[in-house]
C-alpha cells in the first residue's frame, strides 16, 4: 500500500486490516506517537479486536 500525503485514521485501519488478513500469522505491531496512531478511531478499532492484539507506543 503506497500513499501520498497525510495518513488518516480510516486509512491506517484499512491498512491494518489488510496486513492482518494477508499475513496469515500473528502480527506484532509497534506504533510511534504519531497523532493518527493514538486517534480515537484507531484505539477503538484495536480495542474491538476479538483476538488479543498488543500494540506498543513509544
Amino acid at each position: 500500500m503506497v500513499l501520498d500525503g497525510a495518513i488518516k485514521a480510516a486509512t491506517l485501519i484499512r491498512f491494518l486490516e489488510r496486513l492482518i488478513r494477508d499475513a496469515g500469522r500473528k502480527v506484532f505491531l509497534i506504533l510511534d506517537r504519531l497523532p493518527v496512531h493514538r486517534s480515537r478511531q484507531v484505539r477503538g478499532w484495536l480495542d474491538g479486536r476479538q483476538d488479543p492484539m498488543r500494540s506498543s507506543t513509544s
